[in-house]
């Protein structure tokens, strides 16, 4: 979907994970024909053209032909442990390196893993590995996008998301907000005032599914305008907020990814057209 197909000029892109089993080759094509001019790209999509032999360059090459730019990748991972840091810097080298050789300006990255013993230590644990994960992505001019997971034991919150982001601070770290995650969580909106502007660096949008809140997980999602949230309020508290950057539609769903991928990007299209039509951004 371009930004000249919109009403507000927003900044469109779309998550590949939107339609996780859908083959690269495939969803070029469907980017192409969708109108879509930017994406953020999931790992595990490319891994295997790489396997196969293909390199980095043919891999960018394709997304130019087809008019769409690479706006991150998503496929970065830390834990609270500092045993595991060796492995883990290994991991977000070469993801960084990939991220870097396709032209891409960012890498996300989630914290996995339980909590020790004091919570305390285990933030301060993750602050120095997000510095020095914001470090290797300065060298190599790639910007690390922190983003919260809904109800995991560390940085499960908004407000834990944008502590971490503060406490480092970081020029190439910062913050990624998704949506579902925010709603289905212990979030509040207003903590944004406690952010720069500046320092959150990407929108993640879809909705909840109309469960109650009690058994809504952040796995629970559906097309922008058919669940729970009020997504034009949202889209309006982050206008005034002064975000600008890009917001990615990313339908992390089990249901949604065992629909035909075209089907997908039709009901897509009518969904943000709808969600467009009921914003008013000025």
């Amino acid at each position: 979907m371009s930004t000249s197909d919109s009403r507000h000029q927003l900044k469109w892109a779309f998550n590949s994970a939107t339609i996780m089993h859908c083959p690269w080759e495939e969803e070029l094509r469907l980017w192409e024909e969708f109108g879509w001019r930017a994406a953020e790209i999931w790992g595990s999509k490319i891994q295997p053209r790489l396997d196969a032999g293909e390199t980095t360059h043919q891999l960018s090459r394709q997304m130019a032909d087809a008019g769409v730019t690479p706006i991150g990748l998503c496929a970065g991972f830390l834990s609270a442990d500092p045993a595991a840091w060796d492995k883990e810097r290994e991991g977000l080298s070469r993801n960084l390196d990939l991220t870097q050789a396709m032209g891409a300006p960012s890498l996300t990255v989630v914290i996995v893993g339980g909590r020790g013993e004091d919570i305390v230590e285990d933030y301060r644990v993750l602050a120095k590995k997000l510095r020095d994960t914001a470090d290797l992505g300065q060298e190599r001019g790639v910007r690390i996008n922190l983003e919260f997971l809904g109800g995991l034991p560390l940085n499960g919150t908004l407000g834990s998301g944008i502590e971490l982001v503060n406490r480092v601070d970081h020029s190439h770290l910062g913050l990624l907000l998704d949506f579902c995650h925010y709603y289905a969580s212990s979030s509040h909106i207003e903590e944004l005032e406690l952010l720069a502007p500046d320092k959150l660096f990407v929108v993640h949008v879809d909705d909840a599914q109309r469960k109650p809140m009690e058994a809504l997980s952040n796995e629970d999602r559906t097309f922008p305008g058919e669940g729970r949230i009020n997504l034009p309020v949202l889209f309006q508290t982050l206008h005034r907020y002064g975000f600008n950057g890009y917001y990615s539609v990313e339908l992390y769903d089990k249901g949604i990814w065992a629909l035909p991928p075209r089907e997908v990007m039709t009901r897509l299209r009518a969904s943000l057209t709808q969600l467009e039509s009921q914003m008013d951004l000025s």
